[in-house]
Order: structure tokens, then C-alpha cells, then sequence
């Protein structure tokens, strides 16, 4: 048996072989001999993937990384011929020749590494509109859209935005803070709030407020009247 674990995501890819290996090992008495890039030894590992057990029973060998060593690409085309014992291998990017190899000789396992998608929020949308950057909204509305930001979400955002800068402007730290707004929040907005006349921010929420009642009335296309909305920011 040759199992084959390969794969960037190297601490998955470990983990798994190690599992692999301790279910084999529960049912076998021999303990696992293992090789690694350091110190590699050739005729070692062909003597260990052939060796025989003097009570029958398989052995447990594992190679861990031994393409990082120089020269041992050779090794897997030339060593895995059909063996007696269990054969384990983690590698972690084996090029194309050897991949089909290890297609050939045994049961590949993949680890890929899963890169993590940036976390994508309409924050960046409210932010801009709080510093009255009329341009720099609109792109950041568009690619919400674009990601397939709903109506209601962006909504909800920008509201939030413009009911923090109304705090901002009108209660100092402490009441802003009993109102729900956090520390970290009303420094960041409070510069902001300056940019705008109560009465602005006032009529901003209310719009706010009439569209959000009017998409849901059926008086108006939602997506249409938040563009309006961004565009004269």
C-alpha cells in the first residue's frame, strides 16, 4: 500500500498522514521508519520500502519532504516499485513528472493551499461618504454592487454612517457613547461630522428613512433611488 499526501497546505497535509499512519500502526506491531531531506540515504530507503518483517508483518515507512534534498527526484521514478510494506509520503510540491508517478504508484491525497478572500464589506462605501468624498463613494458603490451587495445592506451601512456623524455632532463623547456609539468609532467620526450643518445630516436620515419606506411600498426601485442617493453624496 502507498498512500501519497501532497500539497502547500503543509500542516493539513501532516495531520492527515499522521492519522493514516496511526490507523495502520493499530493494527501493525512495527513502528514507522522515516525519512526526511535531511541526511537522505538512498540505498537506506530502497533496503527499507523492500525489507521484510521476520514475523510478517509489514512495516511502516514514511518519506516526509525528501524532494527539498538535492537529487532525490530520481528516487520515486527509479525506488517505487511495488513493495511489500506500507508506504507513506508527504511532498509538498512535486512537479509535473513526479505527480504523474505518484498517480501511478498509489492513492494521492491533495492539500492545496486555500487562500482567504479578502473580507469585503460596504464600510468603505459609508466611510467616504462621511468624509464627503463624492467620487471615491461611487466607485466603492459600484463594486459593491458588483459583488452582489443587496439594496438593504448597503442601506442599512450608509444609515449607520450618517446616524453616527449626527451623534458626533451633536452629544459630546459620553452621551455619543450611552447612545451606542463606540470610542473607537466617534474619534474616527467626530472630525467628519464637522463637514456637515445639523440640518444636512438631519435631512440625509430622513431621506434615508423616506426611501427605505418607499422601496418597500412599492413607490420606487430601491437600487435606483440608493445610486441617486450616492451620486449627490
Amino acid at each position: 500500500m502507498i498512500e501519497i499526501f501532497i500539497g502547500e497546505d503543509t500542516q493539513t497535509a501532516r495531520k492527515a498522514i499522521r492519522k493514516a499512519i496511526g490507523r495502520v500502526l493499530g493494527h501493525e506491531s512495527a513502528g514507522a521508519q522515516r525519512f526526511t531531506d535531511v541526511g537522505f540515504d538512498t540505498q537506506a530507503a530502497n533496503e527499507a520500502i523492500f525489507a521484510q518483517n521476520l514475523f510478517g508483518e509489514k512495516n511502516t515507512v514514511v518519506f516526509d519532504g525528501i524532494l527539498d534534498a538535492p537529487e532525490t527526484e530520481g528516487f520515486y521514478s527509479e525506488s517505487m516499485l511495488p513493495s511489500p510494506n506500507n508506504i507513506f509520503i508527504r511532498e509538498t510540491k512535486p512537479n509535473k513528472d513526479i505527480l504523474v508517478i505518484f498517480k501511478k504508484i498509489g492513492a494521492v491525497h491533495d492539500f492545496p493551499l486555500i487562500k482567504k478572500t479578502k473580507n469585503e464589506t460596504n464600510f468603505a462605501i459609508a466611510d467616504a461618504i462621511a468624509a464627503r468624498e463624492k467620487k471615491i463613494a461611487w466607485v466603492e458603490f459600484t463594486k459593491a454592487k458588483a459583488r452582489g451587495a443587496a439594496a438593504e445592506e448597503i442601506h442599512g451601512t450608509i444609515f449607520w454612517a450618517i446616524k453616527l456623524l449626527y451623534l458626533c455632532a451633536n452629544c459630546n463623547k459620553e452621551e455619543a457613547i450611552k447612545a451606542g456609539v463606540s470610542p473607537y468609532n466617534y474619534s474616527r467620526y467626530l472630525t467628519n461630522s464637522k463637514k456637515f450643518l445639523d440640518t444636512e445630516l438631519e435631512d440625509r436620515l430622513r431621506e434615508l428613512k423616506d426611501m427605505y419606506h418607499k422601496a418597500h411600498r412599492g413607490e420606487g426601485d430601491f437600487d435606483a433611488m440608493l445610486e441617486q442617493y450616492v451620486l449627490k453624496a
